[in-house]
């Protein structure tokens, strides 16, 4: 028998130095922020809907520039990883990874209240390391802070021109990593 699949889409958010999880209140674990695709909507509008349902946080999506020039279409962000995980018996997600930052860079952001968790946090490199979470998420967010921080993880960097805002087609041109109010 096979499993009943559900697509999602998870976005890990970056600022300054920490990375922003939640512990959500269905599961009791502390995960990313994210959930389920929407019928027709595509996946990195429901990463950004998420984020903003689930943190009242405006965010921009990173991800390397389109592999072809083609012009005839729209390329959408594509995310950083592309998991399959158990959620129950008989029922799994595909769930599409992201990563991104703040659009507006507050020096202490926080969230509004009744923003659909129980509890947003903030966490640097090192918190990563003591909160109890899933080691995949652990995994990601130890990943998501190398990519911003350092433009690599692993070694592998991502190219020149790595942030794009794909939620808005009028802007969906490559975004330079040295330009104005993107450090």
């Amino acid at each position: 028998m096979s499993a009943e699949r559900d697509w999602t889409a998870t976005t890990l958010v970056v600022h300054r130095g920490r990375v922003l999880l939640h512990a959500h209140r269905k599961l009791g674990l502390v995960l990313p922020l994210g959930g389920h695709i929407e019928p027709g909507e595509l996946p990195d509008e429901a990463a950004l809907r998420e984020v903003r349902e689930e943190s009242g946080f405006e965010v921009e999506l990173l991800h390397a520039p389109p592999v072809w020039p083609l012009t005839d279409v729209r390329q959408l962000a594509r995310p950083v990883a592309l998991l399959l995980e158990d959620i129950s018996p008989g029922h799994q997600h595909i769930d599409l990874i992201y990563i991104a930052t703040l659009k507006d860079q507050p020096d202490h952001p926080s969230h509004p209240p009744g923003s659909g968790t129980e509890e947003l946090m903030w966490l640097s490199a090192t918190e990563i390391e003591t909160v109890e979470m899933p080691e995949n998420v652990r995994s990601l967010a130890r990943y998501a802070l190398e990519i911003v921080e350092n433009g690599s993880a692993d070694g592998r960097r991502l190219p020149p021109g790595a942030r794009v805002r794909p939620a808005d087609s009028s802007n969906d041109r490559l975004i330079r990593p040295d330009e104005p109010g993107l450090a």
